[in-house]
């Protein structure tokens, strides 16, 4: 299984966003994207989100983008992972 990308947006109005998107785009054109619907919106983040497997009971980010010349930021960038897909607060 491929790992997939994400982005982690601030639009300056609200908490911040993660985009998971599949590994065959590239992070700057699915950032360009949400750019282009709102001009506010800045990446704080890029990389790769690791799937849960039999060694690996949570799913984590890591890595870096190098069309965005970004480094993921695991701290925050988990925590956001874990919210969206368990849908916690």
């Amino acid at each position: 299984m491929l790992n997939s990308k994400y982005i982690v947006l601030d639009d300056e109005s609200g908490p911040l966003n993660m985009i998971i998107f599949p590994s065959n785009l590239n992070h700057k054109d699915v950032f360009n994207v949400f750019k282009s619907m709102n001009s506010n919106n800045i990446c704080l983040s890029a990389g790769f989100v690791h799937p849960i497997s039999e060694c690996n009971k949570e799913p984590y980010t890591y890595g870096r983008s190098q069309s965005l010349n970004l480094e993921s930021n695991p701290e925050i960038d988990d925590i956001l992972l874990q919210n969206l897909l368990f849908e916690r607060n």
